[in-house]
């Protein structure tokens, strides 16, 4: 499957990322989570054990919790990523929690791409 890749790059320190999506003003937890890119420390992310019919749907993984982000409204969301914490090069989903279970920026083609 090929993928819309948002650019990000080491010379920059910092960048906002902006995203468009549905319910962001029900978000309870945002993740980034990637193969190849290493992240000061990851979390096991399992909320949904006890929901036998959102745990069949967003099954457990583990990712770095991402605490910089701003709400615009419930359709738009900004990221704030500190590229001076990641290390390595490559693809980076972003993973977006609610109470109702999960979506990833993977789910709709797109990958931020850190090189």
């Amino acid at each position: 499957m090929s993928y819309n890749l948002i650019p990000l790059t080491t010379s920059l320190s910092a960048v906002n990322i902006s995203i468009m999506g549905y319910n962001f003003d029900w978000l309870s937890t945002i993740a980034l989570s990637s193969s190849s890119v290493l992240f000061p420390y990851t979390t096991a992310f399992n909320y949904f054990t006890n929901l036998r019919r959102v745990s069949s749907v967003s099954l457990p993984f583990s990712g770095y919790p991402l605490s910089s982000y701003n709400i615009i409204d419930k359709n738009r969301l900004t990221l704030f990523i500190d590229t001076q914490i990641l290390t390595g090069a490559g693809a980076i989903d972003v993973i977006i929690i609610n109470r109702a279970g999960y979506s990833k920026l993977s789910d709709k083609n797109y990958l931020i791409n850190y090189n």
